[in-house]
């Protein structure tokens, strides 16, 4: 009998251990970062939208010119927020700049261990992760629908470049012109080339020389996969040299391609009255 009871308590943690966790994601974390961007923005206005049944913050600017050119949604990566200062503050400043209404949208927190890596692995979590940022994103989209405001592309930087991907290729994607990622890693979540592949949109791949491994690695990969998804003229990759993942000292140049796949894929007004 003692034997049988060991067996069967053997086999449900074995069952655990091989289940999908229910990971709750990090709301504290996410609130303290709300209440430092509030108290030290210098540039946009801080907005709450309700997502699901969250209420989550981001950060708008208005564009700088007479006439709106259209709207971006721009999604920061892993251990960042709508207003960190490298990629993420200054892609925001200078597309409003450049006549884009921006909308910088806070990615849920998941759980981190002591080290600040993701806990349990994000291959366990990521489909938590992006129902909840697939919330997100609809009511950014939503935002820029009140507004009218139909000329709409996402640009997304490091693990929010994959969660915009899961989103475009989760549903159809004719509400945007198109999508640029940087820096971004396909090896996590597992077989995310696979989801890369089904991109049916203009879509423009930005990495550094000096990115972490995996980005610089699988380059060659993330271009065959969006140039088998939106056609060879509508897909580009730049590698940008002599840069780190946080782009330090290539921010202008950065800046610059990005405002040129705007022009190049989403130009002109699209705000119907």
């Amino acid at each position: 009998m003692k034997k049988n009871r060991l067996l069967i308590l053997t086999l449900s943690i074995l069952c655990l251990g091989f289940s999908a966790p229910v990971v709750a994601m990090n709301t504290a974390k996410e609130a303290q970062l709300a209440s430092e961007i509030k108290s030290r923005l210098v540039s946009g206005e801080a907005i709450e939208l309700t997502a699901g049944t969250d209420k989550v913050l981001t950060i708008q600017e208005e564009s700088k010119l007479p006439i709106t050119q259209g709207g971006v949604i721009l999604l920061h990566g892993l251990l960042q927020n709508p207003d960190f200062p490298y990629v993420m503050r200054p892609l925001r400043t200078a597309m409003t700049e450049a006549g884009y209404e921006v909308l910088a949208v806070q990615m849920p927190v998941p759980p981190m261990d002591g080290r600040g890596n993701i806990f349990p692995r994000l291959n366990l979590i990521y489909k938590q992760l992006y129902a909840s940022a697939k919330a997100r994103l609809d009511a950014a989209k939503q935002f820029f629908a009140d507004k009218n405001n139909e000329n709409l592309v996402i640009v997304a930087y490091g693990l929010g470049a994959n969660l915009a991907v899961s989103y475009l290729t989760d549903q159809p994607s004719s509400e945007f012109r198109s999508l640029a990622t940087i820096s971004l890693n396909h090896y996590k979540p597992d077989n995310f080339i696979d989801t890369l592949e089904k991109l049916k949109m203009p879509t423009i791949d930005i990495y550094a020389s000096q990115d972490i491994q995996p980005v610089v690695k699988g380059a060659s990969q993330r271009m065959s996969a969006i140039s088998k998804s939106a056609g060879h003229l509508k897909a580009l990759q730049i590698r940008i040299e002599g840069s780190d993942r946080y782009y330090r000292g290539s921010q202008d140049e950065l800046v610059s391609i990005i405002l040129e796949w705007l022009r190049k894929t989403a130009s002109g007004m699209e705000i119907q009255n």
